[in-house]
């Protein structure tokens, strides 16, 4: 088992090994659902594509909690924040690592400093 892991682990590295083809795989995968198109959103201003980041910080905007649940309201805020920073990449790119290292704390997971790396 853990050989399986290793290659997957491996494999995984090799196909996600930039943010542009992080970015792809999420774009593919966009639907009406709250986190595909967070994902979608957040690594599209990460690769400079400001028109689809846009696109779709818009989208979630238009999402229903009654259908969503209450949960995609903060999912909201967050994403109205980030869509204001798109215009300064710098900006931008250290909001999302703040997230990131947020996220990482509440599953008690340990500090990751190259997650965009």
């Amino acid at each position: 088992m853990a050989t399986i892991a290793a290659r997957a682990v491996f494999d995984m590295r090799v196909r996600f090994r930039t943010l542009e083809k992080i970015h792809r795989f999420f774009a593919e995968r966009i639907s009406d659902n709250g986190f595909p198109l967070y994902r979608a959103a957040v690594t599209a201003g990460l690769v400079h594509d400001q028109v689809l980041a846009r696109q779709l910080f818009k989208k979630i905007e238009t999402l229903d909690p009654e259908i969503h649940g209450p949960w995609i309201n903060t999912l909201k805020l967050e994403c109205a924040t980030f869509s204001a920073l798109l215009g300064d990449p710098a900006r931008y790119r250290s909001a999302i690592t703040e997230t990131i290292t947020e996220r990482r704390k509440d599953f008690c997971l340990p500090a990751d400093v190259q997650s965009l790396e």
